[in-house]
């Protein structure tokens, strides 16, 4: 069955996951509102809506209202709706007066909303596959055309059907790239992001906060080669996944853990100063000890560095010296 939740901006958006399930286009809802009109126009109805089935919930996707208090986006309970019992053929798609229908009499939704004259009509994708329905009510029985219209709703659902199985086919495109540039994002071990994630991260971050006062801590494992070369590479292994959980462990939800590749990882600490910078540093470095860890930590912030990117640098060129002066000592 598919889904069309909660429209956002052209979004429709699973409430459970909150994921992506169905892009409507800004387009695809306006020729829809206009083949709403187009039917009101014939079909005098107060409310025409285009709906979408979600578990147990019936999403209002996109409406032509005149007069009920109905808007886009909202939710009503599925089972207790006109078109759940149309659907199980237990009242007629067209009806004139709601009263010559002991279903539609019954439903809940007639308690809530003043409805005696209704018409709904399913809505399918490609395969026959349900989406939800189109559906006209009025508070008065016997509206004109209700019959004589009969042909132009069928038709009318049709088209939208399609427009909507459409629809869903690009979004399944659009997340299938999504995902793969997701991956692409990501460390395969640790499932932190990499360093193209890592950089991604930072160039967003710059862009959309150029203002805002963050810092960058680099930590560098000392000796995860001589542990590869002594005990194997799966001790290493096992050494990075520690240090990615120690590092996730110890940040906010706000901050980024990334591993930049081999023994490095970077984090990205947001709205953090340069001296709680430098506790936090170091207080990293610690929980790493207890652990078993042992790293060199650089950290930088802007300001004073001009941008994320420019701490990230000098926070690196930091840990190099600490790393070189340890060497020549």
């Amino acid at each position: 069955m598919l889904y069309i939740i909660q429209r956002y901006s052209g979004f429709v958006i699973d409430k459970g996951t909150g994921m992506t399930l169905l892009k409507v286009s800004t387009e695809t809802l306006q020729v829809i509102r206009e083949q709403l009109i187009a039917l009101h126009a014939r079909i005098p109805l107060k409310l025409w809506m285009v709906t979408a089935v979600n578990g147990d919930d019936w999403d209002v996707v996109c409406a032509h209202n005149q007069g009920y208090p109905v808007k886009e986006g909202q939710t009503f309970p599925w089972k207790e709706s006109f078109c759940c019992r149309m659907m199980l053929n237990e009242g007629p798609q067209f009806a004139s007066n709601v009263a010559d229908c002991e279903a539609y009499r019954n439903a809940p939704i007639g308690k809530k909303l003043p409805i005696r004259a209704y018409i709904g009509i399913p809505l399918y994708g490609e395969g026959h596959r349900f989406i939800g329905t189109l559906c006209g009510i009025d508070p008065t029985p016997d509206v004109v055309g209700i019959r004589a219209g009969e042909a132009l709703v069928r038709q009318t659902a049709e088209t939208i059907g399609r427009l909507l199985s459409m629809e869903h086919k690009l979004a399944h495109a659009e997340s299938r790239v999504l995902q793969v540039e997701g991956h692409a994002l990501r460390d395969e071990m640790t499932h932190l992001l990499n360093r193209r994630g890592w950089n991604k991260l930072l160039m967003e971050t710059g862009t959309a906060q150029p203002d805002e006062v963050h810092s960058i801590v680099m930590v560098d494992l000392d000796n995860l080669k001589s542990l590869n070369d002594l005990s194997g590479h799966a001790a290493g292994d096992k050494l990075i996944i520690k240090t990615a959980r120690v590092l996730s462990a110890a940040m906010r939800g706000s901050d980024v853990v990334a591993r930049l590749g081999g023994d490095e990882f970077g984090v990205l600490l947001q709205h953090i100063y340069p001296r709680q910078a430098q506790d936090i540093a170091a207080r990293l470095t610690a929980e790493m000890a207890e652990a078993g860890v042992t790293a060199t930590v650089g950290f930088a912030s802007t300001p004073p560095q001009p941008s994320v990117t420019a701490a990230a640098e000098a926070a690196d060129q930091m840990l190099v010296a600490l790393k070189r002066n340890r060497a020549v000592l």
